[in-house]
C-alpha cells in the first residue's frame, strides 16, 4: 500500500475542493478534531496509481482547501468503460489516454488499483467534488456539491446537497435545506426534514422520498413519497 497524507494549514470550517478521475472520496467532519486532514491511498506499491497520488496537488488559499488528482498522464483524455448486466457501457467519444473499467484505471496497457481519498474536517464544512467514475461519501458536512459520471453519491447528515450524476445512485439522508439531486439513470433516495424543499429528478431511475418536502420526477421510473408510520419507531 502507498499513502501520501496532506495537513492543512487552516484551521475552522473550510470548504474542500476534490478534483479527481477515478478515486473515490471520502469526507467526514468531526467535532474531535481541529483543521483538515487529508490522506490519498493505493494498494498498489508501483503504477500509476502510485504515480497519481505522488504527484497530486494540494493548495490552501484563505478558507479553501484545494485537491487535485489526476490519474492520467500527458493530457490524455479518459474513457470509462463500465460493466453491468452482461452489457458494456463506454462514457464518452475519446480516444487514446486513460481507460478506467468499473474504477480501474489503465494506463498504457497497465493495471493499477484504485486510489481512495479519505479527508477529516471540522463540522460547517463544505465540499465540492468533481469525479468521473468515483463513489463519493459526504457525512456531518454542512455541505455537500458532487458531480460524478458513473460513480454513486452518498450523503448522509449534510445540511444540503446538490448532486448530479450520469449513472450513478444517489443517496442523501438527513438533510434539512434546500437540496437539489439529478441523475440520467440512477435512483435516488433522499431522507430527512419537512423543512427541507428538495428537487430530485432522474430520466429512468426512481426516485424515493421520505419526510423531506419532495418535488420529484421521472420520465420512466416511479416517484413516490414514503410517509411515516408507528412501525417506523419500533
Amino acid at each position: 500500500m502507498t499513502t501520501v497524507e496532506h495537513t492543512s494549514q487552516q484551521t475552522g470550517p473550510i470548504t474542500l475542493h476534490i478534483d479527481t478521475q477515478a478515486a473515490d472520496v471520502q469526507v467526514v467532519a468531526d467535532p474531535r478534531v481541529t483543521g483538515t486532514w487529508i490522506e490519498l491511498s493505493t494498494p498498489d506499491e508501483n503504477g500509476p496509481a502510485v504515480t497519481a497520488i505522488q504527484n497530486a496537488s494540494f493548495r490552501d488559499h484563505g478558507g479553501d482547501v484545494y485537491l487535485s488528482v489526476k490519474e492520467a498522464t500527458g493530457g490524455g483524455t479518459i474513457r470509462n468503460v463500465q460493466f453491468g448486466n452482461g452489457n458494456v457501457r463506454v462514457n464518452g467519444n475519446f480516444s487514446g489516454g486513460v481507460t478506467v473499467v468499473n474504477g480501474v484505471v489503465i494506463t498504457n496497457g497497465q493495471m493499477s488499483s484504485g486510489i481512495t481519498v479519505r479527508a477529516i474536517t471540522e463540522p460547517g464544512s463544505a465540499v465540492d467534488v468533481k469525479t468521473m467514475s468515483g463513489d463519493v461519501l459526504a457525512k456531518n458536512v454542512k455541505s455537500l456539491r458532487a458531480q460524478t459520471q458513473s460513480g454513486d453519491v452518498t450523503a448522509i447528515d449534510v445540511v444540503t446537497v446538490t448532486a448530479s450524476t450520469m449513472s450513478g445512485d444517489i443517496t442523501a439522508e438527513g438533510v434539512t435545506a434546500r437540496s437539489s439531486l439529478k441523475s440520467m439513470s440512477g435512483d435516488i433516495d433522499v431522507s430527512g426534514s419537512p423543512a427541507a424543499s428538495v428537487k430530485a429528478s432522474t430520466m429512468s431511475g426512481d426516485v424515493t422520498g421520505s419526510g423531506v418536502d419532495l418535488h420529484g420526477s421521472s420520465m420512466s421510473g416511479r416517484v413516490r413519497q414514503r410517509r411515516a408510520t408507528a412501525a417506523d419507531e419500533w
